[in-house]
Parts: C-alpha cells; sequence; structure tokens
C-alpha cells in the first residue's frame, strides 16, 4: 500500500486525482511541520492546475493536540494558488483549534468549512463543485481513508491520542 505523502504528523493521498485529496492529521504541529506540508500541498495544487481543476481537501483532525501559530498559516504559499478550493475539516477536537484555523483562513482569505462527519463533508463539497456529483465520491474517500487506517496502525510516527 502507497500513501502518497506522509509525515511525522500527517498523511495525505488523492481521493481524484488533481481533484479532492483526503488528509489525516495528529500530534502537535509546529513550523517545520507547516513547511514541509506546504511544499506537499503545492505540489498536489500544481497537479490540480495543469488539469484545470480546483483541488478540495478534506481533513480529519480528530487526533491533533495542537496546532500550528496563525503565523505559521500565514506563511504558506499554497493559500495563494490559483487552484486552492474548499477545506473542509471533520472532527476537529476543540474551540481553541477551531479558533486558531478559522482566523487563519480570514485572514488569507481561504474557504474553510467545519462539518461533524465525512457525509457532511461530501455532502458540502458536492453543492459547490458539480464536477464531484458524476463520481461516488463517498465509496472514493472512505477506501482512501481505510488506506491511511491500515497504514498508520504499522506506522512509527503515528500516535493514536484517543
Amino acid at each position: 500500500m502507497t500513501i502518497l505523502y506522509q509525515h511525522d504528523v500527517y498523511v495525505m493521498d488523492w481521493v481524484i486525482e488533481g481533484q479532492l485529496l483526503y488528509g489525516r492529521m495528529w500530534g502537535e504541529w509546529g513550523s517545520q511541520d507547516m513547511q514541509k506540508w506546504d511544499v506537499e500541498i503545492q505540489e498536489m495544487l500544481e497537479a490540480a492546475r495543469q488539469r484545470d481543476m480546483i483541488l478540495h481537501a478534506i481533513w480529519d483532525q480528530s487526533e491533533v493536540k495542537k496546532l500550528a501559530s496563525i503565523q505559521d498559516y500565514m506563511r504558506l504559499e499554497a493559500r495563494l494558488h490559483p487552484s486552492a478550493g474548499w477545506n473542509v475539516i471533520i472532527n476537529s477536537p476543540n474551540a481553541a483549534q477551531k479558533f486558531i484555523l478559522s482566523a487563519a483562513t480570514q485572514l488569507m482569505k481561504m474557504r474553510l468549512r467545519f462539518v461533524n462527519s465525512l457525509d457532511e463533508a461530501v455532502d458540502l463539497l458536492k453543492s459547490v463543485d458539480y464536477r464531484l456529483e458524476t463520481t461516488d465520491v463517498m465509496s472514493a474517500v472512505r477506501h482512501v481513508s481505510q488506506q491511511q487506517v491500515d497504514f498508520l496502525k504499522t506506522y512509527p510516527h503515528y500516535i493514536s491520542v484517543g
């Protein structure tokens, strides 16, 4: 099993190449984590741009202990990419993290929404991007999510907090 991008505090992979990604995050995020993540997101955004697509993302943050600072978010170069679409966060564990993300994305004029379930995330993205309506997005997301879970069972840096 291959995961496209893996790091000490995240994994992410295509659900629909160039159009939708699914990522799982955990642990404590710092500046170096954000820099690495930014580079990899830019690669995915460039793949979307080459296909004349907008890249949306679903992020599971249920096991994030601490987010990076607002300043770290402001340094993200990916936020300026013309192919950046919606970021939908499921399972954000606490109000402080939601506040940090909301403040950062408002300052950066990024599209962000918090939802309570994977079903809500998929429904939201289908409502904002007609190209997703013709695909069985839910099955594809569940498949990628399960691959990530299976991978993380053997990943040495993954620490379950739940």
